[in-house]
């Protein structure tokens, strides 16, 4: 954590692999960034011009580059329109269906997703709270959609998941204690 700051707000999260920092690419923006790991973590640091050069030689490497900062794009895009026309308790459902797609792995008919993001980490992802949250996550576990610990999320049905994340908050909440 840098000691100027009180707080770590999660803006995005990376995989195995993924590039880090892509934005210094660009000549002309400098940025102030730092990325704190929640797992452990291997990060290869390579020299902005060593990299620019092997980026020259290599068409691959340039897809690769090109596919990611494409995602981040993407993924930027859906945060604001998200953020714009759906409730926090949706786009908390949204993230879930999107991350259980791009990192976890399929157990039959559910989806595993090892190394759980915190609450408030999925809270800064989504722009909700904490407390929405964990809120919710509880309200899915009642319903038996999902299945938590404080290492994974197992997503018992990805599709109803998905329907979830396009009805109403009403709906969601309106649910859950129906079968109380």
């Amino acid at each position: 954590m840098i000691p100027s700051l009180k707080k770590n707000i999660a803006e995005n999260y990376f995989l195995e692999n993924d590039f880090i920092n892509l934005s210094s690419l660009n000549a002309n923006r400098s940025f102030n960034q730092y990325a704190i790991a929640v797992i452990e973590t291997t990060v290869k640091i390579i020299p902005l011009l060593l990299f620019r050069n092997i980026m020259c030689k290599s068409i691959s490497l340039n897809q690769e580059v090109s596919n990611q900062l494409l995602r981040d794009t993407n993924v930027f895009q859906k945060k604001l329109h998200h953020k714009s026309t759906m409730s926090s308790r949706r786009r908390v459902i949204k993230f879930l269906v999107d991350y259980a797609a791009r990192a976890g792995q399929r157990v039959g008919y559910e989806w595993l997703i090892p190394n759980r993001l915190s609450t408030i980490q999925i809270g800064g992802l989504t722009n909700s709270s904490r407390q929405t949250c964990c809120t919710l996550l509880n309200d899915l576990k009642r319903q038996n959609l999902v299945h938590f610990n404080r290492k994974k999320i197992l997503i018992r049905d990805l599709e109803k998941l998905e329907n979830l994340a396009y009805t109403s908050n009403h709906s969601i909440h309106k649910s859950v204690y129906q079968k109380a």
